[in-house]
């Protein structure tokens, strides 16, 4: 499966005024071929940059560190012949494919620098056989949480109709005023999100927490491969619940990629250089996930 950060068409619904959407065949080695796509902004190449990661299609394969060498050769050439002054590329952690690596190892090798990294927190599904066993698997307080929670309130997991816009409308809704609740707000607009769906409708689920009849949560998710469901925004809000729905909504989450076959339930980035979120770092530690490092690279094109 291609990733979905790394087509034409998402560079082209990008709403940030000022970038400009390009794409290139580059030779990967061996007589293979990619055909990779970014942003331009202001005559500095990004990959990745507005968007959770990029991914090119060389990784998807396990591509052999000759091939990877000719890439990132082939990439700064171009780069140069097209007069830009930097590259900036958002790689997605190691797990994702077992060539990222060795990718990592090669842009470095040919002066690209670190620019930023990220602390990324993922859950991994395979081995619970049901929620029951994944909730059993937490530290005590988190199945306290859990417990006390159950105790108090009748909920349920909803996933909407993504041809419904006012359901759609509803989530983001929640969300936003979630992110707003915070001093900040979601990075794209509504309209962006139906732009997203009608590019991809099948690789984008949303969902919304009930609890005792009411629409207390929601979260915006993508398949971000095969078998990883990517949680790209979730919150809760509108509600005087007398507990956090959080903990149990990730349960639900959970749940439901144990269902679906998945591999991992992808909570995204925690904290970064330049933002240090400890407190968000220690309630996705304590629903179960694992930490691994996103790497930011640039290099300055105009000192080579």
């Amino acid at each position: 499966m291609e990733n979905l950060y790394s087509t034409e068409k998402f560079q082209k619904i990008n709403e940030i005024d000022g970038l400009f959407p390009f794409n290139f065949i580059l030779n990967d080695g061996d007589k293979l071929q990619s055909e990779i796509h970014g942003i331009s902004n202001e005559n500095k190449a990004t990959y990745g940059i507005y968007a959770p990661f990029w991914m090119p299609e060389i990784t998807l394969k396990r591509s052999d560190i000759n091939q990877l060498d000719v890439f990132v050769l082939n990439l700064i050439s171009l780069h140069k012949e097209e007069k830009n002054i930097s590259i900036e590329i958002r790689l997605p952690p190691s797990f994702y494919s077992t060539s990222l690596d060795i990718l990592k190892f090669i842009l470095l090798k040919h002066g690209f620098k670190l620019s930023n990294i990220a602390l990324w927190q993922t859950l991994k599904i395979k081995g619970f056989e049901c929620k029951l066993s994944y909730e059993n698997s937490l530290k005590y307080s988190s199945r306290k949480e859990l417990k006390n929670f159950s105790k108090l309130y009748q909920f349920n997991l909803r996933e909407i109709d993504i041809t419904d816009k006012s359901a759609i409308k509803a989530s983001y809704q929640i969300i936003d005023l979630n992110r707003r609740s915070l001093g900040t707000c979601l990075k794209y607009s509504l309209n962006y999100l139906f732009n997203l769906i009608a590019i991809e409708p099948n690789r984008i689920k949303i969902f919304d927490l009930i609890v005792e009849d009411r629409h207390v949560a929601s979260a915006i998710c993508h398949e971000t491969r095969d078998d990883i469901l990517y949680v790209a925004a979730w919150g809760d809000a509108n509600h005087n619940l007398n507990k956090s729905p959080m903990y149990i909504f990730g349960s639900e989450l959970t749940e439901y990629c144990i269902q679906n076959k998945y591999s991992y339930l992808d909570f995204g980035i925690s904290s970064d250089l330049r933002k240090y979120t400890p407190n968000l770092y220690k309630f996705k530690e304590n629903i179960g996930c694992f930490a691994s490092l996103q790497e930011t690279f640039y290099l300055d094109l105009l000192r080579l």
